[in-house]
């Protein structure tokens, strides 16, 4: 081995802030490379468990890539369609080289793609999530119902635990369906900033307000009642597109001091007012999503819970990320019959990760 010889791709994955997942081959010339290279990613290739969690992982990949990834026009290599063809799944890390002359374009491009999805699938399935599901919701959700009633008259779901309690009427109140594993590969896969471990919205909450004080409102309730803590939160992650902070805050004092009584419809009107004659003061928290409309309007931050679980009779306790969402309702109801449909928001996904994984670039 040469003394100057270094592999620039591995570099840039150690030191050069690269994803794995952007590389365009890996330089393993052999099955016995494949075969450390598995070991130092945690699978011994002579471990029969090993494996067989390895050709599920595989399978999965295959399937996604089949329904998510191919259109009619591509052609899937059949040494790839099947485990028995391929007989030994460290030859898909030798297909990846650039090197071989053995294999052909497609083969090489599909089975970095296959490893690419194999990658994000090992890493997803050992969440946290995935091993403690119902403690996680449990312990997340359990608290946040608790403040949620509706009343029986007019239907109406209010945020309020004690008669004490500020109450806030909402327009409506939902808990974000777990993510399927097919749309949290997809995101994973899309959003080049995201990995595995980092995908915060397994577990969400939404509210929606009738309007932009009350979206305040529900932020400075949570945190009164202890439902968030404000040192947990991902800042990072924080996004708020309703009303600019600054402006808000310059609002929230004109008021205490004048000692108006001024109803959340009222003060809404003076929040519009202050904005359409300084919006060239707004300072707004925006943060990148391809995929989200431009006009959507919303809240969202992330916080975390100590989780407590019982392993074999001792008590262990670790971190969870959750999404707290909030918008009005004027957005919530734009967000429905607009650009930001939910299929139209999938097609940008699909077709960002479909870049990723075939290497396509954007120009």
């Amino acid at each position: 081995m040469s003394n100057f010889r270094f592999r620039e791709h591995n570099l840039k994955t150690v030191v050069g802030g690269v994803s794995a997942l952007d590389l365009r081959h890996i330089s393993i010339d052999s099955v016995e490379e494949a075969h450390e290279f598995f070991s130092s990613y945690g699978f011994d290739w002579n471990n029969e468990q090993d494996r067989k969690e390895l050709l599920s992982v595989f399978q999965k990949a295959l399937v996604f890539l089949q329904t998510e990834i191919l259109d009619a026009t591509d052609k899937f290599p059949s040494e790839l369609i099947s485990y028995n063809e391929l007989k030994d799944l460290r030859k898909l890390l030798v297909f990846v080289n650039s090197k071989s002359t053995h294999t052909s374009d497609d083969l090489r491009m599909w089975s970095g793609a296959l490893l690419k999805v194999m990658h994000v699938i090992v890493h997803f399935s050992h969440d946290m999530y995935s091993i403690f599901p119902d403690e996680i919701q449990k312990q997340i959700l359990g608290p946040f119902e608790e403040h949620l009633f509706t009343d029986p008259s007019h239907g109406n779901p209010y945020l309020r635990k004690n008669s004490a309690d500020e109450m806030i009427k909402l327009y409506k109140f939902e808990k974000k369906p777990v993510k399927d594993f097919r749309s949290s590969i997809l995101k994973l896969l899309a959003k080049r900033k995201l990995f595995a471990l980092n995908l915060y919205d397994n577990i969400g909450i939404r509210f929606v307000t009738w309007n932009t004080f009350d979206a305040f409102r529900v932020i400075r309730y949570l945190m009164a009642n202890t439902l968030i803590n404000p040192f947990h939160t991902l800042t990072d992650q924080s996004v708020n597109t309703i009303y600019p902070l600054n402006l808000f805050s310059e609002v929230m004092d004109e008021l205490r001091t004048s000692n108006n009584d001024v109803d959340s419809g009222e003060v809404d009107l003076i929040l519009q007012k202050k904005l359409s004659e300084n919006h060239n003061r707004a300072e707004y928290l925006l943060k990148e999503n391809n995929f989200s409309g431009e006009g959507y309007k919303f809240i969202k931050f992330v916080s975390r819970r100590l989780i407590t679980v019982n392993v074999n009779g001792n008590m262990q306790r670790f971190f969870y990320p959750f999404e707290v969402q909030i918008l009005t309702r004027d957005a919530y109801l734009e967000s429905i019959q607009s650009e930001q449909a939910h299929h139209e928001y999938k097609k940008r996904q699909r077709a960002s990760a479909r870049k990723r994984l075939l290497n396509i670039s954007d120009t």
